[in-house]
């Protein structure tokens, strides 16, 4: 007797439009699930309004001391650390903490801003020639961001998973969804 098993893999769309299984916090999918998403074509800083005064850069070696102020720290064991500098009339400005960034960008006027808001705070994003893998929504009270993070570090089957980011615009950014690890054949593997 032969007996097949089929293994459908792929993207679900959920309520929300979303491709994948997402988990919500607690009472915020319906609040969200008529939004329209629009993908991201810009380049990772393109939203910020100072763009071609701006840089991004990142220590050269493994820091040891997480808790030095910087944007994001990217990495296992060996740690990078990474700021914004501002060049403005010669005189160069450092963001490296979220209070920083909201100072000198907030309030968020955009979809596009909202997009590179979040990812410059935001470790091991799938970006492709600096364009970010997802979407961004308008809503009533802000935008919404979707990322796909690459799930580099850790244990785990390393697939690329989704998560929503809403930003308010005052700044605040809040994790408001994760889409949750496909099922794999691909063994565990924990990476650092």
């Amino acid at each position: 007797m032969l007996v097949l098993v089929l293994l459908v893999t792929g993207c679900s769309t959920n309520s929300n439009g979303l491709k994948g299984d997402y988990t919500w916090n607690k009472g915020t999918e319906n609040l969200y699930k008529d939004v329209s998403w629009n993908p991201i074509t810009e380049t990772k800083l393109s939203g910020l309004a100072l763009t071609d005064k701006i840089t991004e850069n990142k220590t050269e070696k493994c820091i040891s001391d997480y808790e030095l102020p910087y944007l994001r720290t990217e990495g296992g064991m060996c740690g990078i650390g990474y700021w914004l500098e501002i060049n403005e009339n010669n005189v160069v400005t450092k963001v490296d903490s979220l209070e920083k960034l909201k100072a000198k960008f907030a309030p968020i006027d955009s979809e596009l801003e909202a997009m590179s808001y979040v990812a410059v705070v935001t470790g091991d994003l799938y970006i492709y020639q600096d364009v970010l893998k997802g979407n961004t929504a308008g809503v009533e009270d802000g935008y919404l961001v979707n990322l796909t993070h690459n799930n580099t570090f850790g244990c785990g089957q390393h697939e690329p998973t989704g998560a929503v980011y809403k930003v308010t615009k005052e700044g605040t950014i809040e994790n408001m969804a994760f889409e949750k690890e496909p099922l794999s054949l691909k063994p565990e593997m924990c990476v650092d």
